[in-house]
Order: C-alpha cells, then sequence, then structure tokens
C-alpha cells in the first residue's frame, strides 16, 4: 500500500474517531434529559449504557473473525449505517425501552467501527502500530471533549441537548462515501486453520490477561466519563451546565495522554507505556476516593486520571494485534469484548450507588 493510500485511511478513521468520541462523551451530561424524557429516574437510565455496550460486545466479539477473513473496510461501513440509525432513534425515545433498543442498535454499529478501524490502522501501520493507534484514538478524545461541551451549550440555548446526538449522526452518515475508497487489503487469517487458531487464542493466558485489563479499563473510563457530570453536579451544587465542562476537562486531560503517548509511541516500548499509564492512574484514584465533596482535588484527580487513562486502550490493542499475528482479529475481539462488557456493567453499577447511596 502506497504511503498516501495509508495516510488517507488514517485521516479518514480519525474523522469517524472523532464522531465516535462526540456521541460516547456526550451520553453522560444527557442522562438527565433522557431521563426525564423516559419517565424513570437516574438509575434506570444508566441502563444505557449496559445497552451500548451488550451491543458492542456481541459485534465485537463476532466482527474480528469476519476482518480476518473479509477484511476490515466491509465491518466498518456496517458499523456506520447502524451507528447512524441507532443514534438518530436515541434521539427520540420518550419510555424506558425506546432508550434503551437504540442505544443498543448504536451500540452494534460502534463496536463494528472500533473493532474495524483499530485493526485497520494496526495492519497499516505495523512497524509503529503503538503511535498510529494513539493517534487514531487521540481524535476519539478530541470528539470526546467537544462532545459534553456541545451539550452545555445546546443546553444553554435550547435547553435540550439531544441535537448534539443527532447532528454526530448525520456525520457518520457522511463518512461512508469515504470509507468506500479504502484501498483493499488482504485478509490476515488463514482460512483452513481458523478453527485452530480460534482455539489456540482462546487458550493464552496472555490473551485473557489483556482482556481483564480492558475489562477494567474501559468500565472505568466509561463510567467515570459517563457519570463525572452529576458526580460533580450533586456533591459541588454546580449547575449541571457547569459540570458539564469538568467532564470535558476529564476528556481534554485523557486527550492530551494520548497526543502525549503517540510521541512516546516513537521511544518507549509497549509495555513501558503501560506500565506509566497504570501507576497514574491508579494515583489519581486514590486521590479521587479521598476528595469527595471538595471540587479542586476531586477536580485535580479527575484530569489526572483522564491524562493516565489516555494510552491505555490503544496500546493493549497494539501488543494484542503484535502478539497475535496470524489471526489479529480473533485476538482483538477477545480483548475488545471484554472491554465492552466491563464498560456494560461498571457504569451501571456506578449509576445504583449514587442513586441509592449518594455520592459521597
Amino acid at each position: 500500500m502506497s504511503q498516501s493510500d495509508s495516510k488517507y485511511i488514517l485521516w479518514v478513521a480519525c474523522a469517524i474517531f472523532l464522531c465516535l468520541g462526540i456521541s460516547t462523551a456526550a451520553i453522560g451530561p444527557l442522562l438527565p434529559e433522557l431521563a426525564a424524557n423516559a419517565g424513570v429516574n437516574l438509575a434506570a437510565i444508566g441502563a444505557v449504557f449496559t445497552a451500548i455496550f451488550l451491543g458492542s460486545t456481541i459485534t465485537q466479539f463476532i466482527a474480528g473473525p469476519i476482518c480476518d477473513r473479509y477484511g476490515q473496510q466491509p465491518v466498518i461501513l456496517v458499523g456506520l449505517v447502524i451507528s447512524t440509525i441507532g443514534l438518530v432513534g436515541l434521539t427520540f425515545g420518550r419510555s424506558q425501552w425506546l432508550v434503551l433498543l437504540p442505544a443498543f442498535v448504536a451500540g452494534l454499529g460502534l463496536g463494528a467501527v472500533v473493532l474495524g478501524n483499530n485493526l485497520m490502522i494496526a495492519r497499516v501501520f505495523a512497524e509503529r502500530s503503538v503511535s498510529a493507534l494513539n493517534l487514531l484514538n487521540f481524535f476519539f478524545g478530541l470528539g470526546a471533549v467537544i462532545g459534553p461541551a456541545a451539550v452545555g451549550l445546546s443546553l444553554s440555548l435550547f435547553k435540550t441537548g439531544l441535537p448534539v446526538i443527532g447532528v454526530d449522526a448525520l456525520a457518520y452518515f457522511l463518512t461512508i462515501p469515504f470509507v468506500l475508497r479504502f484501498k483493499p487489503m488482504p485478509s490476515s487469517a488463514n482460512n483452513s486453520s481458523a478453527g485452530s487458531n480460534l482455539n489456540l487464542v482462546v487458550r493464552m493466558p496472555f490473551a485473557w490477561l489483556l482482556g481483564f485489563m480492558a475489562f477494567c479499563y474501559v468500565g472505568i473510563e466509561t463510567g467515570l466519563g459517563g457519570w463525572i457530570a452529576t458526580y460533580i453536579n450533586q456533591t459541588a451544587n454546580l449547575s449541571l451546565e457547569i459540570s458539564a465542562l469538568v467532564s470535558s476537562g476529564f476528556w481534554l486531560a485523557f486527550t492530551i495522554g494520548r497526543l502525549v503517548n503517540a510521541w512516546l509511541g516513537m521511544r518507549l516500548s509497549p509495555t513501558q507505556i503501560l506500565g506509566v499509564c497504570l501507576s497514574g492512574a491508579l494515583s489519581g484514584g486514590v486521590i479521587f476516593m479521598l476528595s469527595t465533596g471538595n471540587y479542586i482535588p476531586s477536580v485535580i484527580a479527575i484530569i489526572l486520571i483522564g491524562f493516565s487513562f489516555g494510552a491505555i486502550y490503544p496500546t493493549l490493542i497494539a501488543i494484542t494485534s503484535t502478539a497475535f499475528q496470524s489471526n489479529s482479529g480473533m485476538a482483538v475481539s477477545i480483548v475488545s469484548s471484554l472491554g465492552s462488557v466491563g464498560g456494560m456493567l461498571i457504569p451501571l453499577a456506578m449509576g445504583y450507588m449514587i442513586e441509592s447511596q449518594g455520592p459521597n
């Protein structure tokens, strides 16, 4: 593949991940509005995260082998179409099930978009996958900064934040013609040995260890990013609009972390980057637990966690695709699926804790 084709794929994938970040991060500040529209409490509407990640888990589990056999482009295209349908439906939900069903559909599409693009970039830039994947996921973080801020602006101007999701759904749809121009890549799997390779991947402790790390990481990232606006609103007595800006601060630090690690990926090994990020996240988590109700140290902890979280997921994907080169789709499916399970369960648990026991 030529250098120009590689750059084209990278920048289209980055544009898609920008949209992905906007829709993912915008849902957190929209939870009170979604709950009001559906006529349920916050704990119940927190199941929207479960619906999204249930759909994502299903797709990511089956899409990896499809990518190995047919390539990433068909998976990305189908994911974009389904994501558009689900996000549009989410904006019109007026009952709990009419919110959760479109969220599940959106999750099906988003899972395909995430897996397909990550695998595409890992293969196109195999020699520097950590840097390329961090750059790709930097645009997710950039979108995640824009999402809550856009919701806050929309709330101020229109008394509703749902147009942000509608506009983002349109942006997903508009990227489809650009994906159709991707140069096809040969499949990575040997079809005759796909079954035996799948058994090998399933039995590899390393794949499951990476998957467990993804489970914890994705769940905490999604839960913290999704509930932080509500948490700050209730503990610091700030308006939801201001609390949404704190959520943007989390995603801004998250984004900067990915940009920094795109540069560090040319200088440090993937395991070194992962170790540094996990240490920073642990430190931020301790500060966060000790600062409940105190606005300034809580924000400092949120920023530290966000910065440290930035590079964890793309680095896990880079390590996985390198360790299982012959069937990278299958291996990444295991890791990303377990990550989606974490994203499905942990935010839901956080919501019930906030609702039943309060944010303190």
